[in-house]
Formats: structure tokens, C-alpha cells, sequence
């Protein structure tokens, strides 16, 4: 059964990858840079509004609703459970629209974004609130996710294909936003008879904002350097220097796909090796195979890296022969924190070292991200993520190494 709900997960996982070198060409040659970086930017914005008032509780939900689980709780707690997480991103999106709002109004004064691009990413902000992946990653339930999303991609590749022509950003926008909001719809509605509500007061509500404290700092502080290049360039360079780091970091993401749904795949299983005092075991047996996975992955991005690159983007899109080497260095330091951080961290209830981590990533990343940006354009982000995650990793390994030492 384990092997069975990991070729799900690594097939979803593929699916994920492969979609956009399907549909990213056929779009990066119907807009130009610059109608491309537009859109970029206002989803830049959407899914930072996303980060802090949904995704934020993603790891929290799949930590208690998996130790519940191990715990075997009756079958109806579980249920008001589901209902209870539900009701608290209602909650929290209620102010993601006004936050929103804030953000697309402060990006149209100062980087000059379209609010006929921007807009239309309010239909999947709304329906962030019935987002219950957390529940599918906790139960290991990758068969649902990776029928749902290749069924929503193949609509979506086909749309696409068939309506998106020369200059039609906006209609590329809606096409997006429509997607994003059915990955939601469809997921909550595949459990909706599995979920009860009860009444539960405002204050109970506002209170989750406090238990996912450390989650919350890390995906602040995750989104400075995950889209903080990016808003930079889209202000000091412009919208093609900007859509062409979205492509490399579109690549980065893709390789990043393999270890983060590993990472995702096995965290319920670390979480339960360390309630069971055989958390040294499931190392010994799962780190070499996730260090040989991102060798693998380093590999193919160096050898064939840049004939990925000059097919995916187009002739209108132009890359430094360096670019991809950053990008694979940049995926195998990512990896190594992501690693720590769902694998050793959270099971043992330790986010504040991913988050002390973090504040170190997130200081190095902004102290070196105009210097290099200035110095050799997009290409400086990159080199600016190898060298703050770098360090990051370096004091996850120091902090765990030192409560080992102090805690035997």
C-alpha cells in the first residue's frame, strides 16, 4: 500500500512537471516579455496574499490532523476536525481580500500592474477557503489529488491551446484563475459529505493565528526570498528582465517538485518514527535514497539544462550560459532545508530553528540581492538564493547539532 500511494505521489509530482513544459511554450510564444511579466507580476501577488492567509497553515493542519490519526481518534472527531480547519480559513480569507486589494492598489502606483490582469485573481482568493489539500497530504491520499489536477490541466492545456492567441494576456489571466479556484472547488467537494460544522466563536478562530506562529514567520520571511527578487526587478529593471526569472525559477520549481513531494510524502512517516523512538532508522533508510534522488536531479539540470531552456522559452527569451548551473545549486540547497525542515524539524515540534534558519536566509538574501542584481542582472537573484539557503542549511545542521549535544 506504501508503495502504491508513492507512485500516486511521485505521478502527481510528474504531472506537476511536465504540465507546464506542455503549455509554458505555447504561451511564452503567443506574449511577448513584457505582456508575459505583467501577468507574472500580479500572480506574484496573488499568491504572496495566498501564502499568508491560507498556505501559512498547510504544514500546521497536516501535523495535528496526522498525529490525530496515529492517535485513532473516532471516526466523527475527525470529521469536526475537517470542519473546524475549514472554518478557520474562511476566517483568515475574509482579510486576504482586503489585503489584496492593498497590494494590487501599491504595485499600480509603483510598478505601474494592470488591474484588468489583477482582478480576476479574486476568484480563487475566494475560494481559498475550502483549500483542503492539508487533508489529502495527511492521509496520503495522492490518488484524488493526481486525478483532480490532471483532469484540470488537461482542460486547461486544451484552453490554452485553442483560445489564447497573440497578445491575449487577459484571457491567459482568466484561464489561470479559473484553475486555481477548481484545484479548491474540486478538492473540497470530493470530502464535503466526510466534513460536520459546529459553531465555533470568532476569538476560538482568531487564536490560530498564535498556533501557527512559527509557521507563519517562516512563510513571511520564505516569501521574501521566494518572490522578493522578483518584485524587485519587476521596479528596478523591468517586466522582461522579470519574466525572464520567472522562467528560471519556473525551472527551479520543477526540479524542486521531486524532493518537496517527497519531503510532503513522507512527513507522516517521519512524524510517527519519532512518536515510536525509530526516527534514527527512517533516516538511515530514507536520507541516501533522497540524496541520490537531488544528485540525479543536479545532473540532468547541468547536462541538459540549457537545451530545456532554449525549447520551453522561445527565441524572444535570452539565458547566460551560468543560469542554469545557479538553478541546479540552487535546488540542491533547497533541498537539503526542506529536508531538515519536514523531516527532523517539524516532527519534533522544532519549527523555531527553521525559523531562526530562516531570519538568516531571509537577512543574507536582502544584504546580497541589489548588490548581485546590480552587478550581473536577473542572473544576481540566483546567485543571491545559493548563497542564503546555503547559509540557512549551515545553522538548521548547527542548532539540531547543539540541542543534540545539550539534549543526548
Amino acid at each position: 500500500m506504501l508503495y502504491k500511494k508513492l507512485g500516486y505521489s511521485f505521478s502527481l509530482n510528474i504531472l506537476n512537471a511536465v504540465f507546464p513544459i506542455l503549455t509554458l511554450p505555447i504561451v511564452f510564444r503567443a506574449l511577448s516579455p513584457v505582456q508575459y511579466g505583467e501577468y507574472v507580476i500580479s500572480n506574484i501577488l496573488y499568491q504572496l496574499t495566498i501564502v499568508f492567509f491560507n498556505s501559512v497553515f498547510l504544514q500546521y493542519f497536516i501535523r495535528e490532523y496526522s498525529s490525530k490519526l496515529t492517535l485513532e481518534q473516532d471516526d466523527s472527531s475527525n470529521r469536526y476536525l475537517c470542519g473546524e480547519y475549514i472554518s478557520v480559513q474562511i476566517f483568515y480569507t475574509f482579510f486576504s481580500c482586503f489585503f489584496y486589494i492593498g497590494l494590487i492598489f501599491l504595485f499600480n502606483i509603483i510598478s505601474n500592474v494592470r488591474l484588468d490582469i489583477a482582478l480576476w485573481f479574486f476568484i480563487p482568493l475566494f475560494f481559498s477557503s475550502c483549500n483542503v489539500e492539508w487533508y489529502y497530504f495527511a492521509t496520503q491520499n495522492y490518488k484524488v489529488l493526481f486525478f483532480r489536477n490532471a483532469i484540470i490541466k488537461l482542460l486547461l492545456l486544451f484552453s490554452v491551446y485553442i483560445f489564447v492567441k497573440e497578445g491575449d494576456v487577459v484571457l491567459y489571466t482568466i484561464l489561470m484563475s479559473l484553475s486555481y479556484a477548481l484545484t479548491f472547488i474540486i478538492g473540497y467537494i470530493n470530502i464535503f459529505n466526510f466534513i460536520r460544522y459546529k459553531r465555533i466563536p470568532l476569538l476560538y478562530l482568531y487564536k490560530y493565528f498564535f498556533k501557527v506562529k512559527h509557521f507563519a514567520i517562516n512563510a513571511i520571511i520564505g516569501t521574501g526570498y521566494q518572490y522578493g527578487d522578483q518584485l524587485l526587478l519587476s521596479i528596478i529593471l523591468g517586466k522582461k528582465e522579470l519574466a525572464i526569472l520567472n522562467i528560471l525559477k519556473q525551472v527551479y520549481a520543477m526540479a524542486m517538485m521531486v524532493p518537496t513531494t517527497w519531503c510532503r510524502f513522507f512527513m507522516p512517516t517521519a512524524i510517527q518514527s519519532y512518536k515510536n523512538f525509530s526516527n534514527n532508522m527512517f533516516h538511515k533508510k530514507y536520507g541516501l535514497m533522497y540524496a541520490a534522488i537531488n544528485g540525479v536531479i543536479f545532473l540532468f539540470l547541468c547536462v541538459l539544462g540549457t537545451t530545456f531552456l532554449i525549447y520551453f522559452a522561445g527565441e524572444e527569451y535570452h539565458f547566460n550560459d551560468i543560469d542554469i548551473v545557479l538553478c541546479a545549486m540552487c535546488v540542491i540547497s533547497t533541498a537539503a532545508a526542506v529536508y531538515i525542515d519536514t523531516q527532523i524539524s517539524i516532527p519534533q515540534g522544532l519549527e523555531s530553528i527553521t525559523t531562526r534558519s530562516n531570519l538568516i536566509v531571509l537577512s543574507i538574501f536582502l544584504a546580497t540581492l541589489y548588490l548581485f542584481v546590480n552587478w550581473v542582472g536577473y542572473s544576481g537573484a540566483l546567485m543571491s538564493i545559493f548563497i542564503s539557503e546555503t547559509c540557512g542549511v549551515l545553522m538548521m545542521v548547527y542548532l539540531h547539532y547543539r540541542r543534540h549535544i545539550k539534549n543526548p
